[in-house]
């Protein structure tokens, strides 16, 4: 059971920071957009990039919401019993 409940927290805590450093780089990849000169080609496969990087923020985010969101109602259900 606690291995269990371990592999829940480091996936919780990826689920939780991961969002964060896509975020990060897909600053860096907005910077490298702005300020460097670079080709056509180069620049559609920073902005695909860039939007791949948000999406998955954004889904991986959302999972650890509900992570947390359940963890709330389990603390909640076991306060009632």
């Amino acid at each position: 059971m606690a291995n269990k409940d371990r592999s829940r927290r480091m996936g919780y805590m990826f689920d939780k920071w991961y969002p964060l450093i896509l975020l990060c780089g897909a600053i860096a990849q907005l910077l490298t957009i702005i300020f460097i000169d670079s080709t056509e080609v180069s620049l559609f496969v920073q902005w695909g990039l860039v939007s791949i990087s948000l999406v998955m923020a954004i889904f991986l985010r959302r999972q650890a919401v509900n992570y947390e969101v359940a963890l709330m109602i389990e603390e909640f259900q076991s306060k009632l019993q």
